[in-house]
């Protein structure tokens, strides 16, 4: 609930003359997106073709985070003027498809109220009262900003999900590879825990985009020699890779690899459709003895602290500490001996 907390804090510091109603459309954004926008994609992209004409971009920060993996990302930044509206639209429209509750939202209602309680807001606990009652009684539906917010403010932007915030320069390079109209191809390597995985779902859900996964390809145990794993990238089935994956890429055809199941030992199929923009996700995949088989390579940073922070969340304590015994020095070799990092075309912040 922490960021919550600060989203909370932070727009009662930037936005003083923010009204009751300002601050529940904040928690309900928070809960649940912007899904009540959505009706029709095609007449959202039009609503927003039409908000964004008449704006003039300045140097605003593009994106303001409201908590719960959400941010509003503002039109008037030079970020959403490079994104433009077709992209900004798909954001939009992915970054709704994941709901809330009203349990949760409720919650969050007196997380806020504690919040008015200490003073933060230009508003008293009893303008807030008289405001949610008056606003329970009506269903709780979604909220329009108030007009002094709006008269002060000159509100415009999109609820998205956060984590565009970190590939919204890289879905602007994507794009506009896809303006060739030939099949295009990215690769992201990087450290782990990194978002490697996440920002490829977030290309998935905006650009339909195909993803396969260097996971897929851990060296079989009947290959894992001290020689093989003393090599960088050695525990890197790329030889398969080289054989499975790269000759398909842009055939324009369906094709399967098989996926190596560390637990098992087992190799089962996956089949990987034709679209415009396919994928390639996770360390060691971009090994120089794969050769230069995508048109932009993207390296995904972290810092020590924050790595170990989502390995402990994401796997416990004893996975965490294979990592960092094993797994985590395995990928500093790598990236050290082949200058990973510097060799690709982006850097994605850390």
């Amino acid at each position: 609930m922490r960021s919550l907390s600060d989203a909370i804090e932070q727009h009662a510091r930037e936005y003083p003359k923010m009204r009751p109603a300002d601050a529940v459309k904040l928690i309900y954004q928070n809960e649940f997106g912007g899904e009540h926008m959505i009706t029709n994609e095609d007449a959202t992209l039009e609503y927003l073709k039409k908000e964004m004409a008449p704006i003039a971009p300045d140097s605003r920060p593009p994106f303001t985070p409201i908590g719960n993996h959400r941010s509003r990302l503002e039109l008037a930044s030079q970020t959403a003027a490079a994104l433009g509206p077709e992209l900004i639209n798909r954001m939009f429209v992915f970054s709704s498809n994941r709901g809330g509750t009203m349990e949760s939202f409720e919650e969050k209602l007196e997380r806020l109220r504690d919040s008015v309680d200490e003073g933060i807001f230009s508003f008293t606990p009893a303008d807030y009262d008289s405001f949610l009652e008056k606003y329970r009684a009506s269903g709780c539906p979604a909220l329009h900003h108030s007009e002094t917010y709006r008269e002060a403010y000159l509100p415009s932007y999109r609820v998205v999900d956060s984590g565009f915030a970190r590939i919204a320069e890289l879905m602007v390079k994507i794009s506009a590879l896809l303006s060739r109209g030939v099949p295009v191809v990215v690769a992201i390597d990087g450290s782990a825990a990194s978002g490697k995985t996440n920002a490829s779902r977030l290309l998935a859900g905006v650009f339909g985009a195909s993803v396969i996964h260097a996971d897929d390809f851990f060296l079989p145990f009947d290959m894992r020699s001290k020689e093989r794993l003393s090599e960088p990238g050695g525990n890197f089935h790329r030889e398969r890779f080289a054989a499975e994956v790269i000759p398909n890429l842009r055939m324009g055809l369906e094709f399967t690899y098989n996926a190596f199941n560390c637990s098992t030992g087992e190799l089962s199929p996956v089949t990987v459709s034709p679209r415009r923009l396919t994928v390639v996700e996770g360390a060691y995949c971009l090994h120089p003895a794969l050769g230069k088989y995508a048109d932009l390579t993207v390296f995904s940073p972290i810092s020590p602290d924050k790595q170990e922070l989502r390995i402990l969340r994401r796997d416990g304590k004893e996975m965490f500490d294979k990592f960092d015994r094993i797994w985590i020095p395995m990928e500093k070799k790598y990236n050290k001996a082949f200058g990973i990092a510097d060799s690709c075309d982006m850097v994605l912040p850390g």
